[in-house]
């Protein structure tokens, strides 16, 4: 094919790209912003992760790395399995998550449940159930 035919098609393939997503799939967004939020979590990034986190309890997370410090040290995070609501709009990524509370040198290991929404800034973590980090547990 000469240049300038494969340069007339090329918007042609653009457009094809664009429309043969599934509009309940995630992306690839959920996947890089639960390994931005775990990743900020090992390395003891928590303004980073708060941002991650729903506003609404995102003061509540910080205030509480404020309080305990460096004492939490997470030092592993394996995603497991994600499971998407019907809608696209609702996830929990289960990780499991090892860490060590210092002065302690016990590592514990816990399987969580990250419930995140997805909102006009993309995907935020609602709420954890198990682990270290009872501020984000769900309501009762």
């Amino acid at each position: 094919m000469s240049p300038p035919r494969t340069l007339a098609l090329l918007p042609l393939v653009l457009l094809l790209a664009g429309c043969s997503h599934n509009p309940f799939d995630p992306g690839p967004n959920l996947k890089s912003d639960a390994e931005d939020f775990e990743k900020s979590l090992r390395f003891q990034d928590y303004a980073g992760a708060a941002q991650l986190v729903v506003p609404a309890r995102r003061q509540a997370f910080l205030a509480a790395r404020r309080k305990e410090g460096n004492d939490l040290e997470v030092t592993d995070m394996e995603v497991i399995d994600v499971q998407m609501s019907p809608d696209g709009k609702q996830a929990v990524v289960v990780s499991r998550m090892r860490w060590v509370r210092l002065p302690s040198v016990s590592e514990s290991t816990a399987e969580v449940h990250a419930a995140w929404v997805l909102s006009a800034g993309g995907w935020q973590v609602l709420a954890l159930a198990g682990g270290p980090f009872p501020e984000l547990a769900p309501p009762h």
